[in-house]
């Protein structure tokens, strides 16, 4: 619902005279890299109940054996990762982004980050100048939250605007602290286009 949202907001500004931009971005190998002792840290801060912390966390501490052709790998034993497969592990990324995506809405108003367990997007309009400083002032602000927890940003992130020079600024101007994405015309959020650049056709109406 909130992609097909996101879409629509898209079409919508493209009659109108403002600039629209959006960040789309995930992370690399999330599951595997979540730093077990930050996450701990983030539980025991949100009063996460006790008992439940300590017999949800038994799996994903529990030491490990990679099977392969009938032969076991020796015991392995992991600081930096959850098993995605747990019904409780989306339970855990939210605690372990609670904080830090509250401060960084409150900080960026008009353009929050937007996240669902591994995936990110936020999205602002505005005048262009205004649209393209706000939008470049929040990712910078996600990216150090994302350092914070030990997380790493997937090389593959998107940026897309209404005007498609719009999307190259940005581009350029986090890629000159390190920061990389790609400017793209368009994309598709789980499966739902987000054009916005595209005028509607002759007739065609939304």
């Amino acid at each position: 619902m909130a992609a097909a949202h996101r879409g629509l907001e898209a079409k919508i500004y493209n009659y109108t005279e403002e600039q629209i931009i959006g960040v789309f971005r995930d992370f690399d190998k999330f599951f595997d890299t979540i730093d077990l002792s930050i996450l701990m840290d983030k539980a025991v801060e949100h009063v996460f109940p006790i008992l439940d912390l300590v017999m949800t966390m038994l799996p994903h501490i529990a030491p490990r054996v990679i099977q392969w052709d009938g032969f076991c790998s020796r015991t392995i034993i992991t600081n930096t990762s959850i098993l995605a497969g747990c019904k409780h592990s989306v339970a855990l990324t939210r605690v372990l982004f609670l904080t830090g995506i509250t401060n960084t809405c409150i900080e960026n108003p008009l353009a929050a980050p937007q996240v669902y367990v591994d995936d990110t997007a936020m999205l602002t309009a505005g005048p262009d100048e205004l649209a393209y400083i706000m939008m470049s002032t929040a990712v910078k602000d996600f990216v150090k939250l994302s350092h914070k927890l030990g997380l790493k940003l997937s090389t593959k992130g998107i940026i897309v605007a209404k005007l498609a020079g719009t999307a190259k600024i940005v581009v350029d101007d986090l890629a000159e602290i390190g920061i990389i994405y790609n400017a793209h015309e368009s994309t598709k959020e789980v499966g739902v286009d987000l054009s916005f650049s595209k005028k509607p056709e002759s007739g065609e109406t939304y």
